[in-house]
């Protein structure tokens, strides 16, 4: 039955059901002697655990769930899990340390006093988030190098995990916006089903909009509408 909530998620790739899950063994490879506390994340789940000092970690998965792969000192990784990810005894992550990366600069008690004003950017530049600047790097080759990234479809990964992240960020917003309390009492919904209403509501278009201009009135109104259909469609399925 908690299907539904999957269908109108299809960023996330989730199965039919959060059942029959796998304990999935892994190690991540990563240019550090420390590699304990790398945080793992089953985003298809809410599962989570972190590596041993060797690296070695196990999380509940399958096929076509998404893991995120994040720690203080390395890249962000997103890995849409494949059947072949199970067929070994342990599933081998490589992950890269994390670049150092000029943002702004500030001058300490003058906060009048930045890139902007100092006209290193523009006011009105655009800023990416990790996952855009991976794609964009990924476009700036030339010839041969576009050539084999369009073959290999690192292009394509690197999108979708944009999407994702985006995802992620909504979720962000709507999570820290309401109590469980609103939910529960106000939208009829099972605690057990807060997490999935949230991912099918951030695949509307209203309520993205109302959560990037930051409008809680609106937000509050479009959940309400929302709920009603999710309501509907957790009946239907209990047929």
């Amino acid at each position: 039955m908690i299907r539904i909530l999957f269908l109108a998620f299809p960023v996330f790739l989730l199965s039919q059901s959060v059942f029959c899950q796998t304990l999935l063994k892994g190690k991540v490879v990563f240019d550090d002697s420390n590699l304990d506390e790398i945080y793992v994340t089953n985003l298809s789940t809410n599962a989570k655990t972190i590596t041993d000092s060797s690296g070695l970690f196990s999380i509940e998965a399958k096929p076509n769930q998404v893991l995120v792969f994040s720690g203080p000192k390395l890249e962000r990784k997103v890995l849409n899990l494949k059947p072949i990810d199970f067929s070994t005894n342990l599933l081998y992550i490589k992950l890269y340390p994390k670049a150092t990366q000029l943002e702004e600069v500030v001058i300490k008690n003058y906060p009048q006093i930045n890139a902007v004003s100092l006209g290193i950017i523009s006011k009105d530049v655009k800023t990416y988030t990790p996952a855009e600047r991976r794609l964009i790097s990924e476009s700036s080759g030339i010839g041969i190098v576009q050539f084999i990234n369009a073959i290999n479809g690192r292009k394509k990964e690197l999108k979708k995990n944009i999407e994702v992240e985006k995802k992620e960020q909504l979720l962000d917003k709507l999570s820290r916006l309401f109590e469980d309390d609103f939910y529960i009492k106000t939208l009829k919904i099972s605690s057990e089903y807060i997490k999935g209403f949230q991912i099918f509501a951030i695949d509307d278009n209203k309520l993205i909009t109302s959560l990037n201009k930051k409008n809680t009135k609106l937000t509050s109104f479009l959940l309400r509408e929302l709920s009603l259909k999710y309501n509907d469609l957790l009946r239907n399925e209990k047929k």
